[in-house]
């Protein structure tokens, strides 16, 4: 019962916006006049390769195009027509793939967990006999921040995995309490649209989503796409800007696996904002509502237009959501390694936003959708790019120069780093697989034997028994390993990932 008062408590709240005109012209202007030079120089400036931008006015696309490279290693540019992968704009993908499904009778999001997999136990056995489909949809499933990233993260693992996976977890957190942003959520509703129906997630947003929306330069898997079509290749910051294999995070799938285009984008906004245009719609309208509501209460901040007012942050089913202009805008990013994207729609204007880019290192993506934003309410811009430059570059280099530290001393250092005899050998997490720790010429090492390309690491003493982890890529960074001992004997050690300790056991 509270669970659907809150609902309706938030629903309430919704209802009290006054849609106001708006004077268009100004902005169309802009696009014709200005917008080019701006991305043009926006991409030097944040050193990004390449980007695509598509805006959505009103049912028309307004503007459409590519910049840069497709890769710094060819002289291929990037049009509206190059791939990209979008990473968690596919989480909006599939929440609708799932509505979809309940609009044809398939399943029902209130349906529990358990109903599709019996076998699914909890030591918390109230926890798994409550969680329904919805609370996957939109944070609340107690799950932790990006809790169990790391065991599926360009690992061996594969989707169906998943489900036993949730079980070694413990849920610290109250179901429905507070929203958390986690990955293996929208995995397991990728297998419960395949229990409902028997076909995949990968074909049911195909059928259901692609290829009704025309969306023909789409795919749920990199592997997927024909040879003849371009893709853009994943970049990062290095010190210099270095291109990075294309991995395979195909087991990913529900949560970020998608590629697309802007065009293709620009075709999934103008079904999104199809319930304000008077025309025949892809998607019935009670799915185009249950898409936009809000859900889950992320807090309040102070307006970006009008500091003195309070503006109320909402998650939706893979959407962030606030209200602003007296509107409400919906909006969310994807990353994965080596692209970044951002999308952004506002309904009651017909106003849609989508940046696709292929580099992590930067905050252009999100920054560039606010600024197109800030633009078309004729709100101010004055040193609007310089100061998000420079508080994104303060927040890295803090970052950076840590890790950079960290990196030379373990690969320069004098006298290299001995572990105890009884600390080498290999380490299980059940959920995640081995951990082997060596002692070898390049000082104490990790191996992570579970992700398909070698990663490895080395540790640097921070004090007693903690460590510091500083992985070979740049990429994944650095964090820290602490061992523990019970009785002075030495049990495993805990490594935080994902905003998470996870416990490796020592193996015999």
């Amino acid at each position: 019962m509270q669970h659907h008062l809150c609902k309706v408590a938030l629903l309430t709240l919704f209802v009290v916006f006054i849609y106001k005109g708006h004077t268009q012209e100004p902005f169309l202007s802009f696009l014709d006049n200005n917008m080019d030079s701006v991305v043009q120089a926006e991409l030097k400036r944040w050193d990004v390769p390449g980007l695509s931008l598509g805006i959505i006015m009103n049912d028309t696309v307004r503007y459409n195009k590519g910049f840069g490279v497709a890769s710094i290693n060819t002289p291929e540019k990037v049009d509206e027509h190059t791939l990209f992968r979008i990473g968690s704009l596919t989480k909006a993908m599939t929440c609708a793939t799932v509505l979809l499904a309940e609009h044809r009778e398939e399943l029902s999001i209130q349906n529990k967990l358990v109903n599709y997999f019996p076998d699914f136990h909890l030591e918390k056995a109230s926890v798994a006999n409550v969680l329904d489909l919805e609370d996957f949809m939109c944070g609340q499933t107690g799950l932790g921040a990006h809790f169990g990233d790391f065991f599926y993260w360009k690992t061996q693992k594969e989707i169906k995995d998943v489900i036993p996976t949730l079980a070694l977890f413990d849920y610290q957190e109250k179901i429905r309490y507070r929203f958390r942003y986690n990955n293996l959520a929208y995995m397991v509703l990728g297998e419960v649209l395949e229990k409902s129906s028997g076909v995949s997630w990968a074909g049911q947003i195909n059928k259901h989503l692609f290829e009704p929306l025309e969306m023909s330069h789409s795919f749920p898997y990199q592997s997927l796409v024909p040879d003849k079509l371009a893709i853009a290749a994943p970049h990062f910051k290095d010190g210099i800007i270095i291109q990075l294999p294309a991995e395979n995070i195909a087991n990913m799938g529900p949560a970020g696996s998608v590629l697309s285009t802007s065009t293709d984008m620009l075709k999934w906004l103008r079904a999104l904002l199809s319930l304000e245009q008077d025309r025949e719609r892809v998607f019935p309208v009670s799915v185009l509502k249950k898409i936009r509501r809000p859900h889950t209460l992320l807090g309040y901040r102070r307006s970006k237009s009008d500091s003195d007012q309070l503006r109320f942050l909402f998650y939706g089913k893979g959407w962030s959501i606030s209200d602003e202009h007296q509107r409400l805008h919906y909006s969310h990013n994807g990353g994965t390694d080596g692209f970044l994207s951002q999308l952004l729609m506002i309904p009651e204007e017909g106003f849609g936003v989508v940046v696709l880019t292929n580099s992590r290192s930067h905050n252009l993506a999100e920054g560039l959708a606010e600024y197109i934003r800030k633009v078309y309410f004729q709100d101010s811009t004055e040193n609007y790019f310089e100061g998000l430059f420079d508080e994104f570059t303060n927040d890295q280099k803090k970052e950076n120069d840590l890790y950079y530290s960290l990196r030379d001393s373990t690969q320069k250092q004098k006298t290299l780093l001995e572990l105890e005899p009884s600390r080498l050998g290999v380490y299980k997490n059940t959920g995640y697989g081995t951990i082997t720790v060596l002692q070898n010429a390049k000082g104490a090492t990790l191996h992570f034997n579970a992700h398909q390309n070698e990663v490895t690491a080395r540790l640097a003493l921070k004090k007693d028994n903690a460590y510091h982890v500083v992985f070979d890529s740049a990429v994944l960074g650095h964090t820290e390993l602490r061992f523990y001992e019970e009785d002075e004997q030495l049990k495993g050690f805990y490594l935080s990932m994902d905003n998470t300790s996870y416990y490796f056991q020592k193996q015999p």
